[in-house]
């Protein structure tokens, strides 16, 4: 009989009609206004909630659920007149599921919730369009499906189905452990989380039937693929009790252990179609689920996520874990994370600037301070506790060794020992060289989120958890030059800022977010430095910031996944002109902003801003002109930043200037230009513009001509400042 009779058979019901007053309708059209801010749609929410609402979710994740998205609600605004904020915890989707009285819309979101947090929302989204198309015969297109996903973890990035998942692994484990068995598929219970579109189906249904008719039906899935998802579904939201049965290692119960199994999972059989049954009293089939030949998809990729808290530790559990069981309390855990933070900090000390390759090296030096460094790493290996005195020791061992020749701690070759006596076939040399890899990628990971402010407030950023053994990131110079062991590492324009891209988004996404100056996720964003309004001149361009919150107009409520530039125009800028020429000049600013404004345009799944200034110069006139924060960032990349120096910190009433040196104002961009062309006499020409906000505007136009741009940084004063750019050839724009 075809699946879709059969089913509903078991789920005969009577039709209800609805009818609504003229005030309901007008209720449902601004609810249905208000979720398209947000990318989702109140047709698809109401159909999900009618499949997945129908199953119980238990009171203590409801109470957990419910606590945790309103203690996370606030909105904070990116900067003073910025129209973007960042919006944390409940919108439109998560305000009805709390609010409304049927308790369908908060089970449906928590169960898309907790689905969406370890599975790739496209794949996701397309098995739940083919599974409700094999219900009922029609369904929304994947994209629109997808949009509700992405509303549900926008406004609802919690972590407690990680703590879900760990619970149910651990179990296994132990079991497993109890009976000395190493579990020929622990592979595929601890990395190879995927699930197929029949254990979706099966969900859909199966679930709320045994819930309603608990002594007359139970569930029966012949495959191990994405058993942990299974079990906190079934147990841990649902209530459910689950039976995990494995020739090995016996049974695992989750529950009552005098209970029946509402769902009992065990092996497939070789050769054999995964299915999925659902079975009356007497063990007679009532449904089958299987995977239909006609399906676009049949798994779901996985993309478990993980908070950061904690990540590279489980990273490296997995890694030791592939073919054994190394005990949690192992000293190579401690080992292998003291070593990856040493070969970080190694690092930390030689990055340098790649396109100043020919500058002076106090220009080209980007190297970090050290406790940023130990900041990422306690919060990627926070349970291991590491020591600073411990990896410091190892920093000269490391010391510009390229990543595949390192010495390994002795607790490592141990554990390469116990794999091989488990997996003959591993070499001890294969064993090294991934393990050497996985210390790279993760020490690459530990200086790259040391490139983040205040990293320690990024504990519950939700991160993807896989390790496959072929790296973690793109390939680009900085990596490279990082695994080789240069003496000095090059590091290409958001190199790190991409390695944070990489791992809350997915590789995929780097060609998707290289335009945008805010990428948000789960609830979370990354946001250029550049996009606070802060001193330009203040502004390390490496540094970038992971906030709680997702991009939000402030006056509509809109929400967005990216914030970009928008449309950059103005009025052609007063001609540059030289002010001051001789040995000294008086420090001023020749140009502020009299007015500032920002405009915000929503377009399609991102927002555009452009920042327009009004900016009066001083015996020149005023103009106005824009700029955006992605230019800006851009611009910045290309900047030379002086040192600081000790001279004392007060107002000079004079500075020293030069036979080589002038002041001069008017457009930024054509004091390059005259320069290249020997219109203006001096090779340094100092722009008076101390206003930060006039700064943003000169950055903007610093692409003209071929000089060298040197920004005087505020532990700097001007003569020093000089001192720098006069140590450069060719002509330099100093900015004070």
């Amino acid at each position: 009989m075809d699946y879709q009779i059969q089913l509903n058979i078991q789920l005969l019901d009577v039709g209800r009609i609805v009818k609504y007053s003229a005030n309901k309708v007008t209720e449902l059209v601004k609810f249905a206004r208000d979720l398209r801010k947000t990318s989702s749609d109140v047709f698809v929410e109401e159909e999900l909630a009618d499949i997945l609402g129908r199953a119980r979710i238990s009171t203590e994740v409801q109470d957990i659920f419910k606590r945790n998205v309103l203690q996370n609600t606030n909105i904070v605004s990116l900067a003073d007149e910025s129209p973007i904020a960042l919006s944390t915890g409940a919108g439109p989707t998560l305000n009805r599921a709390l609010r409304e009285k049927d308790p369908k819309y908060l089970s449906s979101v928590i169960q898309l919730s907790f689905l969406s947090r370890f599975y790739d929302r496209s794949d996701f989204s397309l098995v739940l369009s083919q599974c409700m198309s094999r219900r009922s015969g029609d369904s929304f297109g994947a994209r629109s499906i997808e949009g509700v996903l992405e509303a549900c973890t926008s406004q609802a990035s919690i972590t407690i189905w990680d703590s879900y998942m760990y619970a149910a692994e651990q179990k296994l484990r132990q079991t497993a452990l109890s009976h000395n068995s190493n579990l020929p598929n622990l592979e595929a219970i601890f990395q190879g989380r995927s699930m197929s579109a029949t254990a979706i189906l099966a969900g859909l249904d199966y679930f709320f039937l045994v819930q309603t008719l608990p002594e007359n039906r139970k569930i029966v899935a012949k495959s191990f693929r994405g058993i942990g998802a299974m079990i906190v579904w079934a147990h841990y939201l649902l209530g459910l009790t689950v039976h995990v049965r494995d020739r090995h290692s016996g049974v695992t119960i989750f529950g009552a252990s005098d209970d029946t199994p509402n769902l009992l999972i065990q092996e497939s059989v070789p050769d054999l179609e995964e299915e999925i049954l659902l079975l009356d009293a007497d063990s007679e089939i009532v449904l089958r689920c299987y995977q239909d030949p006609e399906d676009r998809l049949s798994t779901i990729g996985d993309q478990e996520k993980h908070a950061l808290l904690d990540w590279g530790t489980e990273t490296m559990r997995r890694h030791f874990n592939s073919a054994t069981l190394i005990k949690d309390e192992d000293p190579v855990y401690q080992d292998t994370a003291s070593l990856i933070v040493a070969v970080a900090l190694n690092a930390s000390a030689r990055l340098v600037y790649e396109e100043l390759e020919d500058s002076d090296k106090q220009f080209r030096d980007l190297s970090i301070e050290a406790w940023r460094v130990f900041d990422s790493a306690n919060i990627i290996f926070q349970s291991l506790s590491i020591k600073k005195e411990v990896p410091v020791a190892h920093i000269d061992s490391v010391q510009a060794t390229e990543i595949g020749e390192i010495i390994l701690p002795a607790s490592v070759a141990r554990v390469h020992g116990i794999i091989q006596s488990v997996r003959p076939r591993y070499s001890q040399d294969s064993l090294q060289k991934e393990t050497c890899f996985l210390i790279g990628e993760l020490a690459f990971t530990v200086l790259s989120l040391a490139h983040v402010y205040d990293i320690g407030k990024c504990a519950a950023l939700p991160v993807s958890l896989r390790w496959d053994g072929w790296g973690l990131f793109r390939q680009n110079r900085t990596l490279e030059e990082f695994r080789e062991g240069k003496a000095d590492i090059a590091v290409v324009r958001d190199a790190f800022h991409q390695t944070a891209i990489e791992l809350m988004l997915g590789k995929h996404m780097i060609d998707r977010a290289k335009d945008s100056f805010i990428i948000s996720d789960f609830g979370w964003s990354i946001i250029l430095g550049s996009a606070y309004g802060t001193d330009p001149s203040e502004t390390k361009p490496s540094m970038f910031r992971i906030q709680q919150g997702v991009p939000t107009h402030a006056r509509t409520g809109e929400r967005k996944r990216f914030v970009e530039d928008g449309y950059i125009w103005g009025k052609t800028s007063p001609r540059c002109r030289v002010v001051d020429t001789g040995a000294s000049y008086v420090p001023r600013s020749l140009a502020c902003v009299t007015r500032r404004r920002e405009f915000c345009t929503s377009v399609g799944d991102r927002f555009e801003v452009t920042v327009q200034l009004y900016i009066k110069y001083e015996g020149l006139g005023e103009t106005t002109s824009s700029y955006g924060y992605q230019k800006l960032h851009d611009n910045l990349w290309r900047c030379l930043r002086t040192k600081a120096c000790e001279c004392p910190r007060k107002p000079l009433d004079r500075a020293p200037l030069g036979f080589s040196a002038a002041t001069v104002t008017g457009d930024p961009y054509e004091v390059g230009q005259m320069m290249s062309d020997r219109k203006i006499e001096q090779r340094i020409c100092i722009y008076l513009a101390q206003e930060h906000r006039a700064l943003c505007f000169v950055y903007k136009g610093i692409s003209g001509g071929d000089c060298r741009v040197v920004v005087k940084t505020k532990d700097c004063c001007e003569a020093c400042a000089l001192t720098a750019a006069s140590s450069l050839q060719g002509n330099v724009l100093l900015l004070v």
